[in-house]
């Protein structure tokens, strides 16, 4: 599910609504979602599939 990774959130949405729609856009899956325990985040490229940026 690589694109799924890359999903925005829109203006205005929270980080619950924002997992359903993107899970539903990527996958056509609908969920539900339970209270969130942990948020983690990123910032900067995601490291490459084929391993090139493991060591980084």
């Amino acid at each position: 599910m690589e694109s799924a990774r890359r999903g925005r959130r829109e203006h205005g949405e929270t980080l619950a609504e924002a997992a359903v729609r993107e899970t539903n856009e990527e996958t056509s899956v609908i969920v539900e979602t339970g209270p969130v325990v942990h948020v983690s985040e990123r910032l900067g490229p995601l490291p490459e599939q084929d391993g090139q940026n493991a060591n980084r």
